[in-house]
């Protein structure tokens, strides 16, 4: 969808394959790689336990759309994780 409503609305559909747990590689600081380590994905999980070390999701396009920034997204069916 578009923040503009005066354009027509175009459906984007994505299937979400999976999540995806944030990289550890970004916890490490450049000018001290030994001792400069913040466990980003442990850090993630202890202070939020209700979404864990994720950071996002890897989807598939079932339907092509004009995604913008600034626009709503709105998740329609939750799946069951196995």
């Amino acid at each position: 969808s578009s923040n503009d409503d005066n354009e027509s609305s175009e459906l984007l559909t994505l299937d979400i394959v999976s999540k995806t747990v944030r990289c550890e590689g970004v916890g490490i600081d450049p000018d001290d790689a030994q001792t400069g380590v913040l466990p980003i994905p442990s850090l993630l999980t202890e202070h939020f336990p209700e979404r864990g070390p994720y950071l996002g999701v890897y989807a598939i396009v079932r339907t092509g759309g004009t995604l913008r920034l600034g626009d709503r997204l709105q998740c329609r069916e939750l799946l069951k994780q196995a």
